[in-house]
């Protein structure tokens, strides 16, 4: 099982309001593919674990550009606070990409 960082969504992930996920790169994943979802994964100092928070199953699996979100994705992110045009503006700050960037977005529900 490999491990995917959420270290801006945990609270999301805790209480499985986040059902789909935009990430760079993230080319090899494939609906069907399980997935741990861990408080962060790279960065670890020496010894250092990342800290499990759940399990989950792909589901579907596509490429697209970052600024085709629309609401539904939003919500389906756990911010269904944002409109998209707010959570583009977010992603694109956190990630420093541009805004028609093409992303992977991987749909997954959880298995624990």
């Amino acid at each position: 099982m490999r491990n995917i960082s959420c270290s801006l969504t945990q609270k999301q992930i805790w209480e499985r309001t986040k059902t789909e996920t935009r990430r760079l790169g993230w080319r090899h994943a494939v609906a069907g593919m399980c997935l741990q979802f861990c408080d962060k994964c790279m960065g670890l100092k020496k010894g250092e674990k990342p800290r499990q928070i759940r399990k989950v199953k792909l589901t579907e699996v596509r490429r697209e550009p970052l600024d085709a979100i629309d609401q539904e994705g939003v919500d389906r992110e756990g911010f269904p606070e944002m409109t998209p045009a707010h959570f583009v503006a977010m992603f694109c700050h956190h990630m420093k990409c541009k805004e028609t960037d093409e992303v992977t977005v991987l749909r997954f529900e959880y298995l624990d």
